[in-house]
């Protein structure tokens, strides 16, 4: 069995090779289990096959997250000089979603495989569309945020994301299933935004949701009226960052571009979203170095 320590030295290793800020959280399966919903129960069965009774019993969960770094959550609802919205630059924002799940998903399966587990995918990507209702993602994927939240990685947002006491909510996630037994880590010593409205003044779905019947599919709605390149938003991400009541402690990597990047990584996973919207002009000037 791969030691808790370990796992965390390995994490460490991986996000250093690609030139992140991340985190790693463990947490007991059965609790995390209990407290979903029925639909994502079933799923998690699903993903589980012939192994969910051993890990039901004895299985933990392993939450993982990267950071984006604040250039890329600055593109977010940006602004031309004549006031209407730089759709080009908002969608580099797009991009770094993009790159960030493919960067956890192989982080994931690299894990995995270390404790025998089974790697969650990072998220559905370019179904907002495609579906009628926004309880339609229910039935398709397990919450990230939900095994997040009891892992202690951070605390549920007003704009009920996870806020994380280094990285606000500029964060992407995915989770492993494992038959190993970890001790579950200590939750965040913050627990709320208090009375922080900074991610409720800059979107009135979020402000009315109490009202609202269902919030999340005005989001939704919204989402395809962007028509950007990927299903995100982000307003409320890039409100928090800059302007809560905590902003002073996040701690979100500064990207620096450099003639010849280096990425610490095999060539089969360079994710060209990143040459396109840093304008990179020739992925041959990229120097390749296997982790």
């Amino acid at each position: 069995m791969l030691s808790k320590n370990q796992l965390e030295i390995d994490f460490e290793k991986l996000i250093s090779a690609i030139n992140r800020k991340g985190d790693i959280k463990t947490v007991k399966f059965q609790p995390v289990y209990l407290n979903m919903m029925k639909v994502q129960q079933d799923r998690i069965k699903e993903i589980c096959g012939n192994r969910f009774d051993k890990i039901e019993a004895r299985g933990s969960l392993i939450s993982i997250l990267i950071a984006y770094t604040r250039e890329e959550i600055q593109f977010i609802n940006h602004l031309k000089p004549d006031g209407l919205r730089d759709t080009e630059q908002w969608n580099k924002y797009a991009s770094a979603y993009y790159l960030l799940n493919d960067q956890l998903n192989i982080i994931a399966d690299k894990i995995a495989k270390k404790v025998e587990g089974i790697p969650i995918l990072a998220t559905l990507e370019g179904i907002a569309g495609k579906v009628n209702h926004v309880s339609d993602y229910f039935l398709q994927t397990v919450s990230h945020r939900h095994i997040a939240e009891l892992a202690g990685i951070g605390w549920r947002g007003k704009n009920q994301l996870i806020i994380h006491p280094k990285f606000s909510c500029a964060i992407r996630f995915v989770s492993i299933i494992t038959p190993y037994q970890y001790e579950a880590d200590n939750k965040s010593d913050n627990n709320s935004c208090e009375d922080c409205r900074a991610c409720l003044d800059v979107c009135n779905f979020l402000d009315k949701q109490s009202i609202l019947k269902d919030y999340r599919e005005q989001c939704r709605r919204y989402i395809n009226h962007l028509n950007l390149n990927a299903d995100v938003c982000g307003k409320c991400i890039k409100a928090c960052v800059n302007n809560s009541k905590f902003s002073s402690n996040f701690n979100l990597k500064k990207l620096k571009i450099i003639k010849n990047y280096i990425v610490k990584w095999p060539k089969d996973i360079i994710n060209l979203h990143f040459y396109r919207y840093f304008n990179i002009p020739n992925i041959i000037n990229v120097r390749l170095l296997s982790y």
